[in-house]
């Protein structure tokens, strides 16, 4: 993770932006690149989620960039991305005691006269 930020949306969740560091290694420098394209298209299609583990729910992928490949000290060639994402987060809220029974009162007025 590269950054994180958060924004006020209501009075009940914010939202957290962070900034993820990708690396893809590769033999050449065509396949690094057509790698890289393939995560650029995934997210750019905005069906991309991915599931939090433990829950039922989801971030979401905001874009994704990336630098020229290079040539690592190992021979391979590699390239660095950054991946931009969103989570909405509730706020933590009071919590009250339930009503356990609820019992109707009828009343009937009738004059009399």
């Amino acid at each position: 993770m590269l950054t994180t930020d958060t924004e006020s949306e209501t009075r009940y969740h914010y939202r957290v932006d962070r900034a993820y560091q990708v690396v893809i290694y590769g033999v050449d420098s065509p396949t690094v690149l057509e790698r890289m394209d393939a995560v650029l298209r995934k997210v750019n299609d905005k069906t991309t989620l991915i599931p939090i583990a433990g829950t039922l729910r989801y971030i979401r992928t905001d874009g994704f960039g990336y630098s020229a490949a290079f040539r690592t000290e190992s021979g391979l060639f590699a390239c660095v991305g950054v991946l931009q994402t969103e989570v909405r987060e509730a706020r933590t809220q009071e919590q009250y005691d339930k009503i356990m029974h609820v019992y109707p009162r009828y009343e009937l007025r009738i004059p009399v006269g």
